[in-house]
């Protein structure tokens, strides 16, 4: 009886790790942001899932779908912004989609100036404090493209202005052949 207590609690305990875990698989995340660009209430609205909704079509393999999401993400950070500051959130974002696409069809070269755009911001108050997105810097990485990164790292340095070190880190880190544990810039 004793054991029978430990094998449902055991139970109980993976079923709800399984459905936290579910709730941030790829299809999940990129269902919840397609119903949010699809509530949005005007274009401006759709720019956050928009973001999500591509780098989640990546990571499911669609990647027409990723391709259409960050071409229209790309689109709209010009358009609804004055010329002289576009909206640099979804730049950054829209440009780390297309190198994860290109990178994915085999164009490392392509893949590597997209990381370089992506970076080419004036910065925002999501990136001056959350930092850059770090999945196609760290997917380079693990095809030895060590130089692109350091450099993607010495131009993250103009906006990211609330955690510097951890670039400074990270790149010491590359030059000494390791990878670093992006911890949560993989994520947004």
């Amino acid at each position: 009886m004793k054991y029978l207590r430990y094998v449902i609690l055991l139970f109980v305990v993976c079923s709800i790790a399984c459905g936290v875990l579910d709730y941030f698989s790829p299809p999940r995340r990129l269902a919840k942001a397609e119903e949010e660009m699809r509530t949005a209430k005007d274009e401006y609205w759709r720019l956050d899932p928009l973001g999500r909704a591509a780098m989640a079509s990546v990571d499911t393999g669609d990647l027409e779908k990723a391709r259409r999401y960050a071409d229209e993400l790309l689109r709209l950070s010009y358009s609804l912004f004055p010329a002289d500051r576009p909206e640099a959130d979804g730049i950054h974002k829209g440009n780390i989609v297309l190198g994860r696409i290109a990178l994915r069809s085999g164009n490392i070269e392509q893949a590597k100036a997209y990381l370089l755009k992506s970076a080419d911001v004036k910065g925002s108050p999501v990136l001056g404090s959350f930092g850059p997105n770090m999945t196609l810097a760290k997917e380079l990485l693990e095809r030895g493209e060590r130089d692109v990164v350091v450099e993607y790292f010495d131009s993250c340095v103009k906006f990211w202005k609330h955690h510097p070190e951890k670039l400074k880190q990270w790149k010491a880190e590359v030059q000494a052949g390791k990878t670093p544990d992006f911890g949560a810039n993989l994520v947004y």
